[in-house]
């Protein structure tokens, strides 16, 4: 669901960095998340994927999450281009930006497919990554970027994560 179907208004957050932009997100809790089952290149799975990068490929596909909580999550507009430091200060940290493959999951399987994301999640090695997200050809594109690169995102993308006033 997009804000434009929800009619909520958009608020900003941190210093005009963010902005939060249309419903949250409930999500369910999952006992077990296995990464390769359900991240498959294939256009007519349960969840469209066209491609999965290597760096994505390489840090996500081994990893197994236990006892994901249920989590709201929300659609935070970049409003001007960042690198990773200033969004992860609006989110409240690396650990409040932090979601999990299983969120990212759920999450895209109803997500406005006209815009493009991108997650805060750790890898199976426990490192923290960016998965950018983008729909093109009938599938979902993930790439993953670690953000010990000075990564640069544009502004107009949309970071997903839970809320900024919360870093627990």
């Amino acid at each position: 669901m997009s804000e434009r179907d929800t009619g909520v208004e958009a608020a900003m957050v941190a210093g005009g960095l963010l902005e939060i932009v249309g419903e949250p997100f409930n999500l369910p809790a999952a006992d077990r998340f296995v990464a390769r089952d359900k991240f498959v290149a294939d256009r007519a799975g349960e969840l469209p994927i066209r491609y999965l990068g290597d760096d994505f490929t390489a840090h996500f596909l081994d990893v197994i999450e236990r006892q994901v909580p249920a989590e709201t999550l929300y659609q935070y507009r970049l409003v001007r281009s960042s690198v990773d430091g200033p969004i992860f200060a609006a989110l409240g940290g690396e650990h409040g930006a932090r979601i999990a493959l299983a969120q990212i999951y759920e999450f895209l399987k109803t997500a406005d497919r006209g815009q493009w994301f991108f997650f805060y999640v750790a890898d199976a090695a426990g490192e923290l990554w960016a998965v950018d997200t983008y729909w093109r050809e009938q599938g979902w594109d993930l790439e993953a970027y670690s953000v010990t690169y000075p990564r640069g995102w544009r502004g107009g993308g949309r970071v997903v994560s839970r809320d900024h006033r919360r870093t627990a």
